[in-house]
């Protein structure tokens, strides 16, 4: 309790210190994670699957990249094995979620490490009011055949949102983005308590030529008041995944609300 002792008791100016590095650290983890996530595509696909079926991208593995390609095998692998043998319990049932669980959370740590998106978003199911979004769009901004600037689109959207207030969709997107950094920051915190659960069997000699410069190993202060410190490794690494979890389904919901909410806004505008 030392450690924790000597933080709580630390002067002003060493508290506003840690605060600053706090901070920091933050913008730090939301740019990792914003990267982690990648380029999402799921506005993208959708409004090319509503202008024309055939313009709907393929997740088929033989349309993957090379390096791409590599991580997404193990998942597709898995994901193929899983859905041969076990057909009958694949679904949203809670042995088809146990089934798919390795698949996935190798995604999310792939993902978190590498910063490349493993497997490709892919457009809503039901893409009726993708469908009004894109008539809206291309007569409001008057964009041609030919347009396929769909961040930008996705932006004049957002923006044409705000200005009508609040929006279900943008309320979604922090959701959204806050789940993406806790993802992160927990991913982190599991690394870092693996890290001193398997630094404490190294034998002694592993820290001398830290102790020769006058390095002195240092642990988390929650390690005085936590032991054994692996269950910290796994807790923080579930609670990682589980916040990955929520970012994929939110960035759907997201997209929803989105068309849901834009539909609804230039309807009362042009009534």
């Amino acid at each position: 309790m030392e450690d924790v002792t000597n933080i709580a008791s630390a002067p002003l100016g060493t508290q506003f210190l840690l605060g600053i590095i706090a901070f920091s650290l933050g913008h730090v983890i939301q740019q990792h994670a914003s990267e982690a996530a990648g380029q999402r595509e799921t506005f993208k696909y959708t409004i090319l699957s509503a202008r024309s079926y055939d313009q709907s991208p393929s997740t088929e593995l033989e349309d993957y990249e090379g390096n791409r390609k590599r991580l997404y095998l193990p998942y597709y692998a898995w994901n193929e094995y899983v859905t041969t043998r076990l057909r009958n319990y694949v679904g949203r049932s809670l042995v088809g979620r146990m089934v798919v669980f390795p698949a996935r959370l190798y995604r999310s740590v792939v993902e978190a490490i590498l910063l490349v998106k493993v497997k490709k978003d892919e457009p809503l199911p039901d893409n009726r009011l993708a469908s009004k979004v894109w008539m809206i769009c291309k007569k409001k901004y008057r964009l041609d055949k030919n347009y396929d600037n769909y961040g930008d689109l996705l932006h004049l959207i957002s923006s044409d949102l705000e200005n009508h207030g609040t929006s279900r969709a943008l309320r979604f997107q922090a959701i959204r983005n806050f789940q993406r950094g806790m993802w992160i920051a927990c991913f982190y915190a599991s690394v870092l308590y693996f890290w001193v659960a398997f630094s404490g069997v190294l034998p002694a000699w592993f820290y001398q030529p830290f102790s020769l410069v006058g390095i002195r190993p240092w642990t988390p202060a929650i390690i005085d008041i936590w032991s054994p410190v692996w269950t910290l490794s796994v807790l923080t690494g579930l609670v990682s995944y589980s916040f990955w979890e929520l970012k994929e389904k939110y960035e759907e919901e997201f997209i929803e609300y989105l068309f849901t909410d834009y539909v609804t806004s230039q309807s009362e505008e042009l009534s």
